[in-house]
């Protein structure tokens, strides 16, 4: 599977990274105020909008399982955080919204725009991947080991079409990976009788680690098919915390996860790589292959966005709140 890339030039980078510095709104205490700046950058910043949308439009992005931005802007001051609550040292110690706003603009351009789930980190619209010590050991983007592939939010009402990863700090010293499968070649793989099984509703999954809220009822999400052929995502599955109800159905569990490892491509991540992911068409997961440096892997730091293709959810504005549930 390729990785289908858009490069900013220098010049590029150096001119959006000025712009985005001088935005003044903050998102975390005002997103909707923080959109319309952006989204006058992007009014303001023609020549370089219609330059990434042409390029967008021949990659055919929304078919691209994978798209990479190549030096993308980021803050200039990437301070280290409290590993207690990292989201409240970040609130209190970032001062520019650089990654935010790169991630804001490009998200009004690919017409796939952030939004936040009310009852998760808070309500962030933007969320890192950093570790926090009490979720150090946890299938959970504050943890510091390997994590399933899976979709994000993929059991839950609304699931994002896009998660978008930005690289702010990847100590080039440990190999971790983000890694990701194509649909389609997994699918390949399968017999058709072995789809028919994935599609009954035989399989359960353990509740995703979030920072959620109020407590769920239990420790598995409903039960549930993994294939689901009529619809656009067609696999929902974690692996590692999706489970056969019958003892009989576990085999092809891990077919399909030998599938996934067979296809998977590593990508490692540098700073100012903004990665966006189709969560209806590729499974992706983090991979912890060597640790040189632990202290440095504690400071990885990636910003992530869920995106939504779906404009009827921000009617009344560009980063609407949607129920986890």
């Amino acid at each position: 599977m390729s990785v289908a890339k858009i490069e900013f030039n220098h010049q590029q980078t150096a001119s959006l990274g000025f712009m985005l510095n001088l935005l003044k709104s903050n998102p975390y205490q005002d997103y909707a105020a923080f959109y319309h700046e952006v989204e006058g950058l992007v009014s303001e910043m023609t020549e370089l909008s219609e330059h990434i949308i042409k390029q967008l439009n021949e990659l055919h992005y929304l078919q691209q399982p994978v798209v990479l931005f190549k030096n993308a802007p980021i803050d200039d001051a990437l301070p280290i955080f409290d590993f207690h609550d990292p989201v409240a040292a970040k609130h209190k110690l970032k001062k520019t919204f650089v990654a935010e706003g790169i991630l804001c603009f490009i998200g009004i351009l690919m017409k796939s725009y952030p939004f936040g789930f009310a009852s998760i980190n808070d309500g962030d619209l933007f969320h890192d991947v950093y570790l926090k010590d009490a979720l150090r050991d946890s299938a959970s983007q504050k943890s510091m080991v390997s994590i399933g592939f899976h979709y994000d939010m993929g059991f839950f009402k609304v699931r994002p079409d896009f998660a978008n990863l930005l690289c702010l700090r990847n100590p080039s010293c440990n190999k971790v990976s983000t890694s990701f499968a194509l649909d389609q070649a997994i699918l390949d793989g399968l017999t058709e009788q072995e789809k028919a099984r994935f599609s009954r509703t035989a399989f359960r999954t353990k509740t995703e680690v979030l920072a959620l809220k109020g407590e769920r009822t239990s420790a598995y999400m409903p039960a549930h098919p993994v294939y689901y052929p009529q619809r656009a995502a067609k696999l929902s599955f974690f692996e590692g915390r999706t489970e056969a109800i019958e003892p009989e159905d576990q085999a092809i569990l891990d077919k399909l996860a030998e599938l996934i490892h067979l296809h998977k491509q590593r990508f490692y991540f540098e700073p100012g790589d903004l990665l966006c992911i189709n969560n209806n068409l590729c499974i992706h997961g983090r991979e912890v292959i060597e640790i040189t440096d632990l202290e440095a892997h504690k400071t990885r730091w990636l910003l992530k966005t869920y995106n939504s293709n779906d404009e009827t959810l921000f009617e009344d504005n560009k980063g609407h709140f949607v129920s986890a549930e």
